[in-house]
C-alpha cells in the first residue's frame, strides 16, 4: 500500500451512512469547516500513526480551509499526532486552484514548505490549463 485518501462519511440512525454530498454544506453553513477540517486530519494521523512505514495520507480542503488558518491547524495536528508533513498531501479543486486569494496562496507556500504535497482533484473538468497552475505548489493531477 503506498497511499489511502481520508474520507468523511456520517453514520445516520435512520439512513445509515451518508456521503458529504449529504452533510458538507450544513457544516458550511454552520461555519463549522474549520473544526470539521480538524476533526477529519486528527482522526486521519491518529489512524495512520498505528501503521508501520510511511503511507501518504490525502484530504481533501475547500476554499474555506484555504483563506482560513490552514496552516496553523495542519501543523499543530501533524505534531500533536507525530505525523509527518511529508507524508500529507491535502487535494484542492480544479476552480479553487484557479481562484486562490493571496492568504491561500500563503498557506499552500508555508505548508508546501514543510513538506506537505499538493494535488488538483478532478483537474480537466473546469477550465483551467497547465499554464495557470504552474506557480503553484502542486504536486500532482488527478
Amino acid at each position: 500500500m503506498v497511499g489511502v485518501e481520508a474520507l468523511a462519511r456520517l453514520e445516520h440512525p435512520e439512513y445509515g451512512v451518508l456521503s458529504p454530498s449529504c452533510f458538507l454544506s450544513q457544516v458550511a453553513k454552520l461555519g463549522l469547516m474549520s473544526e470539521f477540517y480538524r476533526s477529519m486530519l486528527a482522526k486521519a494521523t491518529t489512524a495512520m500513526s498505528l501503521l508501520n512505514g510511511t503511507i501518504q495520507l490525502s484530504m481533501n480542503i475547500n476554499k474555506t480551509l484555504l483563506d482560513g488558518p490552514l496552516y496553523e491547524h495542519t501543523v499543530e495536528i501533524c505534531r500533536v499526532t507525530n505525523f509527518p508533513f511529508e507524508a500529507l498531501t491535502l487535494e484542492l479543486t480544479e476552480e479553487q486552484a484557479y481562484h486562490l486569494t493571496p492568504v491561500a496562496l500563503r498557506n499552500l507556500a508555508r505548508l508546501s514548505l514543510l513538506g506537505v504535497s499538493f494535488a488538483i482533484d478532478d483537474f480537466g473538468t473546469g477550465y483551467a490549463s497547465l499554464e495557470q497552475l504552474i506557480d503553484l505548489p502542486i504536486s500532482e493531477l488527478k
